[in-house]
Parts: structure tokens; sequence; C-alpha cells
């Protein structure tokens, strides 16, 4: 069972798209050093992230079935999850490995969540969160119960790696209320493309530093 999709336009089953296969992990060892989160990334690669700002809509019931795109950024935007290859593929660091980890075991905590096309990028992590109907008398749980949950056991599994006892993640997330199939398709589609339009601006940031 799926959460409703806006407008009925998707055929049924076309959200039990298979989570991404984990990536071989590189050679990074998790650890971080010294100064490594002071050095911000290449101002191209930075213009994908969404801009940290309280962007709920006032009134919204966070907390029924529907769809939510959803972005969470990394303390001070340091790519701590590891690297994108030559090919587009992502190599996740031992921190990396961790976060995957418990994204991958967040339906289990959560059985009336259904995650759908998500994407970790070195310093963030995009994903598609689908909510079912909550069953009379029991709890509901909004999206900023799960993001929060997710945050908080991310942190505290990767707190040996980094030998930091502070937050994983920047404070708040960035959200989109998923209206209707098209932007849902949309946002898959850009989840899915989010290595090749990193690796392009990495590229084109190369480019403009040689040529200054």
């Amino acid at each position: 069972m799926h959460p409703p999709i806006p407008d009925n336009s998707i055929p049924p089953g076309a959200c039990n798209a298979p989570l991404p296969p984990r990536p071989v992990q590189t050679n990074l060892d998790g650890s971080v050093p010294p100064g490594a989160c002071n050095t911000p990334l290449p101002g191209p690669m930075q213009q994908d992230l969404p801009q940290r700002r309280s962007v709920r809509l006032p009134g919204y019931d966070y907390g029924q079935a529907g769809w939510y795109f959803v972005t969470i950024v990394a303390k001070d935007r340091c790519p701590l999850f590891g690297q994108i290859g030559e090919d587009a593929t992502v190599g996740y660091s031992a921190i990396g490995e961790q976060v995957c980890r418990a994204w991958c075991e967040l339906t289990a905590a959560y059985p009336r969540l259904h995650a759908d096309a998500w994407i970790l990028m070195p310093n963030h992590l995009h994903c598609i969160l689908g909510f079912l109907p909550t069953p009379a008398g029991e709890l509901v749980k909004t999206l900023g119960q799960v993001v929060g949950a997710l945050k908080a056991t991310t942190t505290r599994l990767t707190r040996p790696l980094r030998g930091s006892t502070d937050s994983l993640w920047q404070r708040s997330y960035y959200e989109h209320v998923i209206r209707n199939a098209h932007e849902l398709a949309v946002y898959r589609e850009y989840i899915q493309n989010n290595p090749a339009r990193w690796l392009v601006r990495k590229h084109a940031g190369e480019a403009t530093a040689a040529a200054g």
C-alpha cells in the first residue's frame, strides 16, 4: 500500500521503484581532517542547494497523507558523505554509509511512511517521502518528526567517526509539498540526475578557476 498519488495519474505500482543501489565504498575512511569543514565547496556546487529558510505552509497539516520532497544539508555544508566519481556515481565515506543505513531502516520505524526516490550527495540528502493515511486512534507522526528522527539517528551513529558530539546536520530542512503527478515525476528525475549535475557544476568551477 502506498500514499495516494496526486491526481491519480500515475499507473499503479509506479511508486514501487527500488531504492538506489549502495555504491561501492571508496577508500575514504570517514575521518574528517582538522579544519576540513572550514573550506567551503566551490561556488557552482553550492548553487544546487536550497537556501535554508522557513518554508512551512501556514496551517498545513504535515501529518496528513501526501508526498514531500525534502533536502537536509550537512553542518557547514561539509562534504562528509563521500565523493562523486567521473562516471557520476557516488562513492560513500564511512559516514555516508551510516547515513544510508539509517535511511534504509526508516520505513521499519515508521510503517505508514513510503520512502521513494533518494540520493545522498557529498554534503546533503535529497529524498521523496510519502505518508499513508493514519488509522483511527493511531498517533500521527509529522514530516518534521520523521526528519528530526533521521537527523538524530545519523548524528548518533556517526559521532565516533566524526570525533564530535555536534549535530551532523544544519538546523531545519527544506521541504516542498508535492501537489500533483507531474511534480512527483519532476522531483524523481531531479534526484536521479543530481550526481551528474554536481559533476557538471564541479567542472564548471574548475574551468572558471583555471581561466582566472
